[in-house]
């Protein structure tokens, strides 16, 4: 890990008078060495003594020096702090090693929150403690992402800076952002990327963000009149920078809610629900072009965390013919569109869930969405039946419905109570006398009454199997010619089979 002396130096300071010659939050430096007499060093973190100094700064360029012990600054190209009473040379180490070592453990963390998918929140939350001053993520349109707990904590500098427009977001109130984005240092910095102080509305140093050559947003800092401070926070910020793009890399976006988008969600959770919604204008809009409905989860071995309405965001940009809300911790889809075009739709969708380790269950289409009560439930109960099938990505509720049929049949039964008494009997004679007729019965039923393909697939004799059936009708009184007794007899071999498998 490399460390910017605009940090170390300021961290310095929290512990020992000093004075910093110069820093910067630009430079990057490896962990701490002791200057040895006669060794030239170049760009490392170097501590020395007072006694050395002058060799030191002959031997070193482009170097982060730490003088322990009062000396006469001179000029050099290095950035140099000096520790105006001499410390016990181990002591002064170690306490770097320590700030070393925090960076370290903040820049872990950054790094797990980024692996882990989590929010923009996340990484101010982790970063919060490691800064002097309030932060701010906004994006193009200085709608505020993520704020710093300590603006928050603030109410006075959040009055200040954050007002809520008419859409219910959070955005810099508007005199103060004309005068901001008409000022000199916004438009001669609108195409860096490199921290700049602006001097109004009030003094802040900013950092523009910019993903695939398009800025996206910008990062903003309170400024101070300590100028080593400053270096400290804009070196912090332009690391927590990079960990932001990487974020915004995966979700596509930062996620600011419509009002139209809340509006429209709330109207399909009533239906979802079962109720009637009171404002009719999505209704009205409906019957235009077909849905369909889908219901997103994790799939059982993700490790990832489910950041709903990130990713809710992602696939409405992946996908624009799609609405995504959450609901009840899991991610719905209406997917609105003209003509016979669902399969190419479905083939993006599908790359999504692999890609985010999801898993969809969906249902026919429709053009009253009035089914779409009907639709959810249908997709719920389909992530349930199918939570052990890995093999597709999307599953429709029709493949599963008729193990659902199964399953709401043993409500109230067990599969011996609920299944025809003529299997049991069968069963129970073959214990006793070492037959096949449960299983002749059944391959029978699958052959649609075809003996001679169920004497093959039983591997007999046609004669021999003709025999087992008519020992079969002696024990039942089975009458096989009619459609009802075949269709329970059919129901009741599935039931029993997959209560077996269910075992």
């Amino acid at each position: 890990m490399n460390y910017q002396s605009g940090y170390l130096f300021y961290e310095l300071s929290k512990y020992y008078i000093g004075n910093a010659v110069s820093s910067s939050y630009q430079d990057h430096y490896g962990r701490p060495l002791f200057f040895e007499s006669g060794k030239n060093y170049f760009n490392q973190l170097i501590l020395t003594d007072k006694e050395h100094y002058q060799e030191c700064l002959c031997n070193c360029h482009a170097c982060a020096i730490i003088i322990n012990g009062s000396v006469q600054p001179a000029l050099s190209d290095n950035h140099i702090y000096i520790i105006q009473d001499e410390e016990p040379v181990h002591l002064l180490f170690n306490r770097i090693t320590d700030i070393c070592n925090r960076f370290d453990q903040w820049d872990e963390n950054l790094s797990r929150i980024v692996a882990d998918t989590l929010t923009y929140d996340d990484l101010y939350q982790a970063t919060d403690s490691m800064m002097s001053q309030g932060f701010s993520l906004f994006d193009t349109n200085f709608r505020f992402v993520s704020l710093s707990k300590r603006i928050i904590r603030e109410e006075e500098l959040l009055s200040y800076i954050v007002s809520i427009n008419k859409e219910g977001h959070q955005i810099m109130p508007i005199d103060n952002l004309l005068t901001y984005a008409q000022s000199t240092e916004f438009l001669e910095n609108e195409k860096s990327d490199k921290p700049f102080l602006s001097r109004v509305p009030r003094p802040c140093y900013n950092i523009n963000l910019f993903f695939k050559k398009k800025r996206i947003g910008m990062m903003s800092l309170a400024a101070t009149e300590d100028s080593l401070e400053n270096d400290h926070n804009c070196a912090l910020l332009l690391h927590l920078a990079s960990y932001v793009k990487k974020l915004y890399s995966y979700y596509q976006g930062f996620f600011v809610i419509k009002s139209e988008h809340k509006e429209k969600e709330n109207y399909l959770k009533t239906l979802i629900q079962g109720k009637t919604p009171t404002d009719s204008y999505w209704y009205d809009r409906a019957r235009i072009n077909r849905y369909a409905f889908y219901l997103l989860t994790q799939t059982k071995d993700s490790t990832q965390n489910l950041y709903i309405i990130y990713l809710c965001n992602y696939l409405e940009t992946l996908i624009p013919q799609s609405f995504c809300f959450e609901y009840n911790n899991q991610i719905a889809v209406l997917l609105e569109y003209p003509g016979n075009v669902r399969g190419e739709i479905e083939d993006k969708l599908r790359q999504f869930l692999l890609d985010k380790h999801l898993m969809a269950a969906t249902t026919r289409d429709f053009q009253d969405l009035s089914y779409l009560a009907a639709a959810y439930r249908q997709a719920s109960i389909t992530l349930k039946l199918s939570a052990k099938d890995i093999s597709a990505t999307i599953r429709s509720f029709y493949d599963y419905a008729f193990r659902y049929i199964m399953d709401c049949s043993l409500t109230h039964f067990t599969p011996d109570e609920i299944c025809a008494p003529a299997i049991q009997t069968l069963l129970e004679y073959d214990a006793v006398h070492q037959t096949e007729l449960a299983k002749t019965l059944e391959t029978y039923l699958t052959t649609h009454l075809n003996a001679t393909k169920s004497a093959r697939q039983l591997y007999v004799h046609r004669s021999s199997f003709l025999s087992r059936l008519d020992r079969i009708i002696q024990l039942t009184n089975l009458n096989l010619e009619d459609q009802e007794t075949r269709l329970y007899l059919e129901i009741s071999f599935a039931i029993k089979n997959l209560y077996q498998l269910s075992d």
